[in-house]
């Protein structure tokens, strides 16, 4: 239990762990914090996200749970990002992160902490050695956390998909080696 008399639960489960209520939780969350453009329905947002996942991903989802109340989520996959293009003359590389996607917290929640302890949660599945990329438009709150801002252009190579679309495209954690001049190709749909 809590100081403040909330009984909170923090779990990681795989993908194929998290049972359909809470699947379904998770997308109604979603859909709460950040409203689908083109109003799929949740199995159509949980299709998309469960697109994701394949053998090498390891699709992991991070929940906050006030008694049996879902109140915050975020997941992370398992993904290699390129760097570099034959168009600038640099040799192109591969390298493994950690994308860490979907972080919120149930508006009617904000400031308990939640979206602290959910990215925390989430972030520890980074390492040195394979650190986890993402983007932000609160790119303080993940500061405070131990990451970094990176400057490199991202875009992706998969057509008709969006590329990063939030102000700041960061790391974690800070001090993770990183190539901050080479563009970036994410290879999948920005998450």
């Amino acid at each position: 239990m809590c100081d403040d008399g909330l009984v909170r639960t923090i779990k990681t489960l795989p993908w194929r762990r998290v049972d359909d209520a809470t699947k379904e939780a998770c997308a109604a969350l979603w859909e709460q914090v950040w409203p689908s453009a083109d109003g799929p329905d949740l199995a159509t947002r949980l299709a998309r996200i469960e697109a994701t996942s394949n053998a090498t991903s390891e699709l992991r989802w991070h929940l906050v749970f006030d008694h049996d109340e879902l109140v915050a989520a975020a997941r992370t996959f398992r993904h290699a990002v390129t760097f570099g293009s034959s168009e600038d003359g640099r040799d192109v590389r591969s390298q493994q992160i950690i994308a860490l996607a979907s972080v919120c917290t149930a508006p009617d929640r904000r400031g308990e902490g939640l979206g602290d302890s959910v990215a925390r949660e989430a972030l520890a599945r980074a390492s040195h050695d394979v650190p986890a990329l993402f983007q932000s438009g609160v790119p303080e709150f993940y500061e405070r956390l131990g990451a970094r801002r990176i400057t490199n252009e991202i875009s992706t190579s998969l057509e008709g998909a969006r590329s990063f679309h939030e102000p700041a495209a960061m790391i974690f954690a800070a001090d993770a080696p990183w190539d901050d001049d080479a563009p970036i190709d994410l290879r999948i749909a920005g998450w």
